[in-house]
């Protein structure tokens, strides 16, 4: 793959169903081209945008007016569990 940052990234979006993380709102899911070679560098950059995986597919929660589900990333080296998180 040619990773010209010009180089628009092909998505495709599911119909609406049911939401996995939160009951009774449904949802949308943006998936990457499954055919497109990954590069390690460019996974990376997808993880950095949210993107998550399950097996070959690439892909995060794309709701116009939710955004409760969004992935965080933590430094798991760097973090101190507070007296609430123990």
């Amino acid at each position: 793959m040619n990773e010209n940052p010009n180089d628009a990234l092909l998505l495709y979006a599911s119909e609406s169903h049911a939401c996995p993380y939160l009951p009774d709102l449904d949802a949308v899911t943006a998936f990457v081209d499954p055919h497109l070679e990954m590069s390690t560098e460019l996974y990376a950059m997808l993880l950095d945008l949210g993107f998550r995986r399950s097996g070959g597919q690439v892909y995060r929660p794309h709701c116009k007016s939710c955004h409760q589900c969004m992935s965080v990333r933590i430094p798991v080296a760097d973090f101190r569990a507070n007296r609430n998180q123990r």
